[in-house]
């Protein structure tokens, strides 16, 4: 269970990821920088290049937020 606890989760991140840029109209700049030769993975948004994407994209301090 613990598994696909993390599987959902990784994947929803890269969703949201995806929804974002495409209501920002960005879907070029999505598709470049989760394709290509050095492909990120962006499952993860506590990694530091997926976070940095994320806050840019959205002005939502996620690693500050008092859950």
């Amino acid at each position: 269970m613990v598994v696909l606890a993390e599987v959902v989760c990784e994947a929803s991140t890269v969703w949201a990821l995806e929804e974002l840029f495409k209501s920002k109209r960005e879907t070029n700049l999505w598709e470049a920088l989760s394709a290509g030769k050095k492909k990120r993975r962006f499952q993860d948004i506590c990694d530091k290049y997926a976070n940095k994407i994320y806050t840019a994209a959205s002005g939502d301090q996620i690693t500050q937020a008092a859950f």
